[in-house]
């Protein structure tokens, strides 16, 4: 039996009551590296940091998506390296939406975000983000899209499974520049001490593929949108990496 989750994004166990509901969920409401945050591209420093490596693996095979309390999330039927920031390497877990997004870029706000949760063998977890806005359509969701009217009807805890789907195709071939800035997990516990790393340009979606994510994650949560509301920068820095992402592809 499936543990009934005592947070959400509607009324009493919304964002802003999440530090409230559970004492492990104190860092939601004390901690001081907290993620999203709004991400100024005329603020951010430009500095020298990490290689950033992304390991394109051949992960083509089935795909479980699991029916979450607030969410859906995707996972990998065999994990790989997905990341490597300077010696250290970080095998990708799954990836998910939020609806809308979590971060704003200049003041902006997006139609979706999507992160994809990678963790080192001790723990450690990295996110990579996007912002998604309409535009063409995406062939590469094609196949999770035409699954979503399954999974809005699976139980919590339950999932199905998707065959022949790369989900890093998604993401353009060629990856640009990033924001790179130390934060939390948006979900309870509220982590601290995630590797962010944010795509600074927004890759698309078209409007219908949009609107059939946006219907999932709003009927899990009464209507409500799963969006951690922004949270303070407390002196945090966010830096600017300018040249593409270093991109390896393996067999």
């Amino acid at each position: 039996m499936v543990e009934a989750q005592n947070w959400g994004y509607a009324c009493q166990n919304c964002p802003t009551n999440w530090g409230n509901l559970d004492a492990a969920f104190a860092a939601c409401r004390d901690g001081q590296m907290q993620t999203p945050i709004c991400i100024s591209s005329t603020d951010a420093r430009v500095g020298a940091l990490p290689d950033l490596l992304v390991k394109f693996e051949d992960l083509e095979g089935e795909f479980e998506v699991e029916r979450l309390a607030t969410n859906f999330e995707a996972f990998p039927e065999h994990q790989g390296i997905g990341l490597k920031i300077g010696d250290k390497e970080y095998n990708f877990v799954q990836f998910h939406f939020h609806s809308l997004s979590e971060h704003f870029l200049d003041g902006e706000q997006f139609p979706l975000e999507v992160h994809f949760v990678h963790k080192t063998a001790a723990g450690e977890l990295a996110v990579l983000g996007a912002f998604i806005k309409e535009g063409d359509k995406n062939d590469e969701i094609a196949e999770l899209i035409d699954s979503l009217d399954v999974v809005a009807a699976l139980e919590e805890g339950t999932h199905i499974v998707i065959e022949h789907f790369d989900p890093r195709k998604l993401l353009p071939e060629t990856l640009g520049g990033t924001f790179r800035y130390t934060g939390s997990t948006t979900t309870p516990p509220c982590v601290a001490d995630v590797e962010w790393l944010l795509l600074r340009e927004p890759i698309t979606f078209s409007g219908e593929q949009i609107d059939a994510i946006q219907t999932v994650i709003r009927g899990f949560n009464s209507g409500f949108d799963n969006n951690r509301p922004l949270q303070s920068h407390n002196g945090r820095t966010v830096f600017r990496v300018d040249a593409p992402m270093s991109v390896e592809h393996k067999p």
